[in-house]
């Protein structure tokens, strides 16, 4: 933001402004994207509490096993899914879609890379 100034305009958001409509019914902050996907990541031992503690989008559902649960959801919010992954560490595995797999195997390796 540049050149910001305090001026008496007001802004009100339209009666039928929703939210949720520019985040794909998700909610993973303010950030929200053009394209929607549909999200499976495997949760194990911490993650499990984060991925079930909240709603993380309308359409959320879980599955459990014995040693971890499978979370799935739709979000435009690519960019903060790919952070809360990569902030669960070794606990949390995205499934789908192949970009987040594939974002995530990246960023993995580099750690790799970088730790020697």
């Amino acid at each position: 933001m540049k050149n910001a100034a305090l001026t008496k305009e007001h802004f009100t958001l339209p009666k039928n402004f929703n939210y949720t409509d520019t985040t794909g019914d998700s909610y993973f902050g303010v950030f929200a994207g053009q394209e929607k996907y549909q999200f499976a990541i495997d949760c194990y031992e911490d993650a499990i509490i984060y991925a079930t503690e909240r709603q993380w989008a309308n359409d959320q559902k879980t599955a459990n096993t014995d040693e971890d649960i499978t979370i799935k959801f739709t979000s435009t919010q690519y960019d903060k899914v790919l952070k809360w992954v990569l902030s669960c560490g070794a606990n949390a595995v995205p499934r789908k879609p192949k970009k987040l797999v594939d974002d995530w195997k990246w960023h993995v390796n580099e750690m790799r890379k970088t730790a020697k």
